[in-house]
C-alpha cells in the first residue's frame, strides 16, 4: 500500500529543470483548487480514497496545502492519511520549504522537513520514519534540486511545444529518496473524464530513475535514463489552465489511476472542453 501512495504523489505532485517556465503567464493563481478520486484496478476496480489540492498566494510565494486520504471503508481496513504543506516563489517556481507527514495502517509514519536556499540549489532535511532512524543534513545539487509540490506546478507551466522535442529533467526528493524524472509529450488526444465530460488534452508521459538516499551520499549528476520506461501518463487540459484530469500508473499488483472531479478559482475557463 505504500508504494501505491508513493506513486500518488510522484504523479499528484508531479510531472518535470531544465527547461524555463514561462514567468509571465502562470496557468494557475491562488484560490485554484483541484479534488481527485483514486482507484485502484487489481481485477476488480477498488475507490481508494480522495486527494484535494489547495494553492494559496502569501507574499512572494505560492502556499500549497495537500491531502491524501483514504474512504471511510478501506479506513476500516487500512488507513491513509498524507498532508502536505510546501511553499514556493512567484518567481520562478523555485522550492522554499516543504513538509510532508504520511500515516498509515496503524504503526507506519513518516515525516519529511526540507528547506531549500541558494536558489533550490541547497537544502537541508529532516527525515523521519516509523521504521528507520532519523536522519538530519545538508546536500547541494548544481543543477537544483525539488520537492514534488513545486515541480507539479513547473510542469503545469511548462511550453508543451518545447518538450515534444525536448524532454525536461528534474531532480526531486522523496523522503530520503532523490529520484531523477524525464517528462516527454506524447500528443494530443480527446479524453472523457467521467462526471465532468469530454476534453481535449496533452498526454504526457513520465519516467524516472532512483539517483540513490540522501544519507549514502547519492551521486551527484543526473542520472543516465537508458532502461528507464515510460510507466506514469498524465492527461492535462489543452488550453491555459493546464489543469491536470486524469492520471494512470502500473503498480505491482494492478493499476492506478486518478480522475479530477471538481474545481475551483482556475486562473482561465476549461475552455478545452468539448461541448
Amino acid at each position: 500500500m505504500k508504494r501505491i501512495i508513493t506513486v500518488v504523489l510522484t504523479i499528484a505532485l508531479t510531472a518535470f529543470a531544465a527547461l524555463s517556465v514561462n514567468a509571465q503567464n502562470y496557468p494557475f493563481k491562488g484560490g485554484e483548487q483541484l479534488d481527485f478520486k483514486l482507484q485502484l484496478k487489481a481485477g476488480i476496480s477498488i475507490d481508494l480514497g480522495s486527494g484535494s489540492f489547495r494553492l494559496d498566494e502569501e507574499g512572494s510565494n505560492y502556499h500549497l496545502n495537500m491531502r491524501l486520504k483514504s474512504n471511510s471503508f478501506l479506513s476500516s481496513i487500512y488507513r491513509l492519511d498524507h498532508v502536505y504543506d510546501a511553499r514556493f516563489t512567484k518567481s520562478g517556481l523555485v522550492p522554499v520549504r516543504s513538509y510532508r507527514e504520511a500515516k498509515e495502517g496503524s504503526d507506519y509514519w513518516v515525516k519529511s522537513d526540507y528547506s531549500f536556499s541558494n536558489g533550490g540549489k541547497k537544502v537541508h532535511a529532516k527525515v523521519q520514519k516509523s521504521s528507520r532512524p532519523a536522519i538530519e543534513g545538508d546536500a547541494e545539487f548544481s543543477n537544483g534540486v525539488r520537492d514534488l509540490a513545486s515541480v507539479f506546478y513547473v510542469v503545469r507551466a511548462l511550453d508543451f511545444d518545447k518538450i515534444s522535442k525536448t524532454p525536461a529533467r528534474y531532480t526531486v526528493l522523496m523522503d530520503r529518496n532523490i529520484i531523477d524524472f524525464e517528462v516527454r509529450v506524447v500528443g494530443r488526444e480527446v479524453k472523457k473524464i467521467s462526471g465532468l465530460g469530454r476534453f481535449n488534452t496533452v498526454k504526457i508521459a513520465l519516467k524516472g530513475k532512483s539517483r540513490g538516499n540522501f544519507d549514502t551520499n547519492a551521486s551527484s549528476s543526473f542520472s543516465n535514463m537508458s532502461g528507464a520506461e515510460d510507466k506514469i501518463y498524465i492527461w492535462l487540459s489543452d488550453d491555459a489552465c493546464h489543469a491536470p484530469l486524469y492520471f494512470t500508473a502500473p503498480v505491482s499488483f494492478g493499476a492506478l489511476s486518478g480522475r479530477c472531479v471538481s474545481y475551483k478559482d482556475l486562473k482561465y475557463q476549461l475552455s478545452s472542453k468539448i461541448q
